[in-house]
């Protein structure tokens, strides 16, 4: 499948900081890509949709966060998944 500019610049930064951090998020992306974070959400609804990524909703300390996982040959990326850390 064909992403486009701003979907695989937004999927390559979710990729990265999945190597190091749990998940990413959208002012992560925002932040690296220089994409408005309003542009980023719709991005990544676009990647969910197509399938290269997978967000996750949790309620951690009475706060919800929406942690954004790249999905790479069909497995769900992440630091603390590939180090044993979940």
């Amino acid at each position: 499948m064909i992403l486009t500019e701003l979907e695989t610049k937004v999927y390559e930064s979710v990729k990265e900081e999945c190597k190091h951090e749990y998940s990413s998020d959208v002012v992560a992306i925002s932040n690296d890509t220089g994409i408005a974070v309003n542009s980023v959400k719709g991005v990544v609804g676009s990647l969910v949709k197509k399938g290269f990524l997978e967000v996750q909703k949790e309620e951690r300390c009475s706060i919800i966060f929406h942690d954004i996982f790249a999905i790479v040959d069909g497995e769900l990326w992440s630091y603390a998944i590939e180090n044993d850390l979940c």
